[in-house]
């Protein structure tokens, strides 16, 4: 039997579409990845400047050839949203669109109304959750419903198998205003809105998109320093009133008098638009009052979402409790509700806000063509992970990379094919030598979060690399925190998750004390919003990070999107190498590809020549150590050197960063106190990988550096004792291939040199020990020709 098609359509803002076959989620994608206008609106001028509502045909085309089937094969195609922008009725609004979609049969059409804004809210999240019944909370920035029915700023609804039902909404009365509206408000004080660039609006309200989470994170940073309170209770119930808000920002000289404040009672929300008007543009996020202004702002949200919640265990007691619409990507809040409604089961859907309505509006009418049967459907592929997979080949890539203008040979553009094992394997080392590696894999996720399909990743130690990976490879705001991406096995040793197994990046916890050195995944706070990566999910995603934590120590990474900032996160693979002037990461994974493109600007910065080292050695060389932009971050590191005393593989990494500098002065200052610093690190190291490579670093600059009396560090008797064959090789392995490096940084006559003029026994030794533990490894290098000297 053939199986039919369905089309769900978003043509709001962060418009989008998804296609089911029969009960299977084939594939979804959002406007945004392909027309790179972040947080898309379906909307263009039309008839004397008047904005009308249009479709978002990129997504539609993408999941149609997809699937291989042409638009009129569907059996039905269902739009969310069919707003009156432009039209003067619903009906003409409809009938609009209707001659805008090329299908034959137009009664396949099938067009949910704004009306029911909150209901495919809610119906997205239930039949995403593993729950047969739930409380639906959702909290949107805009009412719900029509200029002839109520209109809701948040809705409550409670849900068992397919029957969704309403049970309270706050209505959209004079004189109140909606909690996603209030944070809207000081999101755009604060200049956090993708589309105002600096410049504050006549309109103010709806103008652009709100980046609500850049206030969520400069939050963190904030002290309970305003007393005022906004968000009440009103009869037991939630009331957010305009006029408070305007009392508020006018004592702060926030807003200008536009009002009298005799009049504030009767307020609607369009009138707000102009009442609100901000007197000036808060944008210096290092001031104080700014940053305790963000705090009230969020602490007066979580409280408003406390009391919707205690309304809706009034009206319908439930173990189970779904969060949607735009405010469920708050996970700063979402981790204090799980705080404190700890016996609760709390699930937020991967795409909460309107893109996920997309795949609601499809929920809705399967429940509405079986008649909300006793029992809840069962859906199949409910991951997030739902765009297309590219075939892409090693021509593909040059060929990417020439047109994005990256001033590259061939012959020096590093690509390597590997299995998953070894990539696994490979992308752990170069992380944990502190690279930054754009991480692309398989399908992209749906929704606003990277979850490791397009990803950037990095490693979770040091602020340097936070401040890094903010300024060079973001361009984003120093306060902007990342998230981790921990193993599931492993989440309650670092963080106290409270029972949270969402894999969406949707809760923040707290991290545990002990581990505080993880820096660079961290808020100021101490809290980070974590993602729970598991193998069945995220295989390759898992692998690196199991890999990394062998090296390591953490079982965890710095997980970011890979975009920059006002960009989309990519779609198409090859949209990397178009931004890499601009997010100059140190290497490319493309599903099982790792490519390199800086190798030639490697090889100029470290003087390596081609004559001087046999292609066995070169290979060493190039395998282990790429990354120019270690030099720039070293700028980063070597400023935190005093900082970093809590934690040992923060000295490890600093050393090794530093490696990337010329020999200076201050570099030979940092050394000293590296020196000096190092009994008080060895005595604590819990990690004896680590504890050994800080020996063999430090002991090999010491060569080549240092005035050389023979402070080898131990390294002799480190390979002497060592019982274990396998271990042993590994530490001669890791001595030689550091030798490999430091001769093509400092210079191979350079280091002849030293080594002839050396009178020290230990350093002789040391060599010869070498060799005869791995006779074969120097075979072609000059030591060999020293050591007979």
């Amino acid at each position: 039997m053939q199986q039919k098609y369905y089309l769900g359509i978003n043509s709001s803002h962060d418009a989008g579409a998804c296609l089911f076959r029969g009960n299977t989620l084939v594939v979804a994608i959002e406007e945004e990845r392909l027309n790179k206008d972040k947080h898309s609106v379906c909307r263009q001028v039309a008839n004397k400047g008047m904005l009308v509502r249009t479709l978002p045909y990129l997504s539609i085309s993408y999941v149609l050839q997809e699937a291989g089937i042409a638009l009129d094969e569907l059996e039905q195609i269902y739009v969310n949203d069919c707003d009156l922008m432009g039209h003067y009725t619903i009906k003409d609004a409809e009938e609009g669109l209707r001659r805008l979609l090329p299908v034959k049969d137009k009664k396949k059409i099938v067009f949910i109304p704004p009306s029911s804004h909150h209901l495919m809210h809610a119906y997205n999240a239930h039949y995403l959750s593993p729950f047969k019944e739930s409380v639906i909370l959702i909290i949107d920035a805009y009412v719900s419903g029509d200029e002839e029915k109520k209109r809701a700023f948040e809705t409550i609804y409670y849900a068992k198998d397919n029957k969704i039902e309403e049970i309270y909404s706050r209505l959209s009365e004079k004189g109140e205003m909606g909690i996603g509206a209030f944070f809207q408000f000081f999101c755009k004080l604060m200049n956090f809105d993708s589309k105002l660039e600096g410049e504050i609006s006549n309109n103010y309200f709806g103008i652009g998109h709100d980046e609500a989470g850049k206030l969520m994170a400069l939050a963190s940073y904030g002290r309970p320093y305003f007393t005022d309170k906004i968000v009440k209770k009103k009869n037991g119930f939630l009331s957010i009133q305009i006029k408070d808000l305007y009392k508020f920002a006018s004592k702060y000289n926030l807003v200008r008098e536009l009002i009298d404040p005799k009049n504030l009672d009767t307020i609607e929300m369009k009138t707000s638009q102009r009442l609100l008007m901000p007197a000036r543009v808060l944008s210096d996020y290092r001031d104080k009052f700014v940053q305790n202004l963000a705090y009230f702002a969020q602490r007066q949200l979580e409280e408003a979402i406390f009391i919707l919640i205690e309304t809706a265990d009034k009206l319908r007691q439930s173990s189970n409790l779904c969060i949607s619409g735009g405010v469920a990507l708050n996970c700063l809040a979402n981790g204090k509700i799980k705080e404190r409604y700890k016996s609760k089961s709390i699930y937020i859907p991967f795409a909460p806000a309107d893109n996920g309505n997309a795949i609601g509006v499809c929920f809705y009418a399967y429940a509405k063509k079986n008649n909300n049967a006793a029992k809840k459907f069962v859906f199949r592929n409910l991951s997030p992970f739902l765009g297309k997979k590219y075939s892409i080949g090693w021509q593909d890539i040059i060929l990417a990379a020439k047109k994005a203008g990256l001033s590259i040979k061939e012959e020096n553009f590093f690509f390597e094919k590997l299995s998953k094992d070894e990539l696994a394997k490979k992308i752990a080392e170069f992380l944990y030598n502190d690279m930054v590696i754009a991480f692309i894999t398989e399908g992209s996720e749906f929704g606003p979060r990277a979850l490791g399909h397009r990803s950037i990743l990095a490693n979770p130690f040091s602020e340097a690399t936070k401040d890094y990976v903010n300024q060079t490879i973001k361009k984003r705001e120093w306060f902007r925190p990342f998230a981790p991406a921990v193993l599931s096995s492993h989440k309650d040793v670092y963080f106290k998750t409270l029972g949270i197994e969402n894999s969406n990046m949707t809760f923040t916890v707290a991290l545990r004390t002990k581990f505080s050195y993880l820096s660079a995944i961290k808020n100021k706070d101490n809290t980070s919003r974590i993602q729970i990566v598991n193998s069945e999910e995220n295989s390759l995603f898992a692998k690196v990070i199991k890999e990394f934590g062998k090296m390591s120590g953490a079982y965890l990474l710095l997980n970011t999107s890979c975009n920059i900032k006002r960009y989309p996160i990519i779609e198409h693979p090859l949209e990397v190498f178009y931004l890499y002037k601009q997010m100059p990461v140190d290497a490319v994974v493309i599903d099982d590809m790792l490519i390199i493109p800086r190798y030639d600007i490697f090889r100029e910065f470290t003087r390596y020549k081609e004559d001087k080292l046999n292609e066995a050695s070169k290979e060493k060389l190039a395998d282990s150590f790429f990354g120019i932009n270690n030099y720039y971050r070293a700028q980063y590191i070597h400023k935190e050197i005093f900082k970093i005393t809590k934690s040992f593989s923060h000295l490890l990494k600093v050393f090794k960063s530093l490696l990337f500098l010329p020999e200076t002065s201050e570099l030979q200052h940092i050394f000293y106190q590296l020196k000096t610093k190092r009994r008080l690190f060895l005595r604590g190291v819990y990690n004896k990988n680590i504890c050994n490579e800080y020996r063999i670093y430090m002991g090999l600059y010491e060569i080549c550096y240092g005035k050389n009396k023979g402070d080898l560090f131990g390294l002799n008797e480190l390979i002497i004792s060592e019982q274990d064959k396998r271990k042993k090789k590994a530490v001669v392995d890791k001595c030689i291939q550091t030798i490999f490096f430091l001769s093509a940084l400092i210079g191979e006559e350079k280091l002849l040199l030293k080594l002839q003029k050396s009178k020290n026994q230990t350093t002789r030794d040391f060599f010869r020990l070498l060799l005869k533990e791995h006779p074969d490894a120097l075979n072609s290098l000059f030591f060999q020709k020293s050591m007979r000297q």
